[in-house]
Formats: C-alpha cells, structure tokens, sequence
C-alpha cells in the first residue's frame, strides 16, 4: 500500500431510504391506534358522566314529584325548583305532566323524557301545526272531496281510531265511485298554518270499507292561493284497516311563498265503490316520527287544548 493512500475496502453501515420509510409507517400505524383507542376511552367517558348527570337529575325531579310540598304530583315547571348541575338542561311539558332533561359533555349529548331512559341525542322540540278533528277539535276544517260528479257526501265523526283518537268519515252518498276516481278526506287548505321555511313531515292515518290503493297528497297555500302539490308514494289499504300515509321523502321544507297546507288521504285505485261505503282519517301530523299529541305526557298544546297546535320532543 502506498504510503498516505487511505484503504479502499473500509465499508459503512447505516438505514436505507426505504427502511426509513417502513420505520415512519410503523410509527404512524401505531400512533393512530393510540388515538383511535384513547378517543374511544374518552368518549366512553363522557358517555358514562351524561348518563350519570340524567340518571341524577331525573332521581331530584322525581323526588320533587312525590315531595309533600307538591299535592298535584306536577313535575317542577323549572329547573330552578331542584338543583341541577350546570350541564343539565331542563324543560316541563303538558303543564308539569312531562319533561325532557338533557346533558351534553364536548360531542356527546344524551336525552330522557318522563317514564324513558337515557339515550343518544337532544331534547329538540317539533310542532305538529295541525289539529285534531271533531268532536275534540274543530269539525269546520275537516271536508270530503270528490271527482266523481253528482255524488253527495257525509261527514261522522268516529272514535275508533288507533290509541283511541276521534276521526273524521267520508261517506259515498251513491254508487259509482270507480278506479282512478278522486275521493278522499282532508284538513282543509286554509287550516293549517305554517312558518315560512318550516321543517315538516306530513303523514295520516286511513281506514276504509273498501280496499284500494292510496297515497297522501299534501298541497301548499299562500293564503287561499295554491302553490304546488305533492304525493306520497301509492300504497295498499285493506279493507277496515287502519294504515299510514307518508309523504315521500319524509322530511320536507315549505316552499315559498307557502304559508299553509293541507293534508289528504287519496284514493287512487280499486274497485268501484257502493253507496255507503266511507273512508275515514285520523292522526294528522306535520311532525317527524310516530303520531303524537298532547296525549303524551311529554307534549304541550301551544294554546287551548284540542285546538291549537303541539309541541314536544321528537319521537
């Protein structure tokens, strides 16, 4: 070897760019395990801290219920009557006959209504903009209809309807109601009012002597105006049967410049009615969910009972 040459079989050692990145895939695999993991633990947290805050404040509401201070067993018409902890949001129904308590800790919000348990979502009142029919509400807004010329109508009010709720009878006043005649029996147009803009879903209840094909037809007003028409899908009623119409899709903005509606059970198809045969209506509804009213220990009339429309959490 010459002298001051440096050797030339000296080798060094070290990660290759591909070793590297393998490391750094790794890292991030597991770092996002460990978040994965951790996020869950403190939503099982928080979790368990509203479920215990609800299971709490239900136990004082209660208690005040029963308290001997209390001889109506109302529920407290405000949170300020028990002491409730701050994350807790309190609202009475139905004249202190019902509640809603709601707890909320970061993302995580849970619910419960008099008599229910704690579950995943809010204490989010919705209205039911119409009202019920006669004897208990208002006979002067429920009419018949129909396209089938020179036939006459009655209306009976019944109280055979689902849970007991009073309905509303049209009547053929002859024979000759066909297949793809109109006939039906609706809230009328001008009756129910509606919010500019308003969240609805429009659905009522049918039963008839006759089986057929129905659908529910909503119409929209300004006024007495009409704006548009819309349909739910067709579906099959048998006869005596006590079936629910819904709009489709089921949740629904009023459209401008609407500002009432009203809600029909339509028959579409079948066969050719006899006289007497009758349609009947029930449980009409602008909101969300099941049919629900003031009935319900956990919703409110808005104004005189029967007449006015409701309010109360959604179901």
């Amino acid at each position: 070897m010459e002298k001051g040459r440096a050797p030339t079989n000296i080798s060094s050692k070290g990660f290759t760019i591909v070793e590297l990145l393998i490391v750094i895939v790794v890292i991030g695999i597991l770092a996002a395990i460990t978040i994965v993991a951790y996020n869950g633990i403190q939503t099982k947290s928080k979790i368990a801290a509203v479920q215990s805050d609800i299971n709490n404040a239900t136990k004082l509401v209660e208690n005040y219920r029963f308290s001997g201070s209390n001889p109506g067993e109302l529920y407290p018409a405000t949170a300020s009557l028990v002491t409730l902890p701050t994350s807790i949001s309190y609202t009475a129904y139905n004249s202190q006959r019902g509640y809603c308590i709601q707890s909320t800790n970061g993302t995580v919000t849970y619910y419960t209504t008099a008599g229910g348990s704690a579950k995943e979502g809010a204490c989010q009142t919705v209205t039911n903009y119409a009202k019920r029919p006669y004897p208990n509400g208002d006979a002067s807004v429920w009419t018949g209809y129909n396209v089938a010329g020179g036939h006459t109508l009655g209306l009976t009010p019944m109280g055979t309807a689902p849970n007991g709720k009073d309905t509303y009878r049209f009547t053929a006043g002859a024979a000759g109601f066909s297949a793809l005649m109109t006939i039906g029996l609706e809230y009328q147009g001008t009756a129910i009012a509606l919010p500019a803009g308003a969240s609805i879903s429009p659905s009522i209840y049918v039963r008839s002597s006759k089986a057929g094909t129905y659908r529910l037809l909503h119409q929209y007003y300004n006024g007495t105006t009409s704006v548009t028409d819309q349909y739910g899908a067709n579906t099959t009623v048998p006869a005596n049967t006590w079936v629910r119409l819904i709009a489709s899709p089921a949740n629904l903005t009023v459209p401008s410049p609407a500002d009432r509606m009203s809600i029909r059970a339509q028959y579409t198809s079948g066969t050719t009615w006899a006289q007497n045969d009758w349609i009947e209506v029930t449980q009409v509804s602008t909101a969300a969910g099941e049919y629900v009213d003031p009935d319900n220990q956990n919703w409110s009339w808005t104004g005189a009972a029967n007449v006015s429309t409701s309010t109360g959490p959604a179901l």
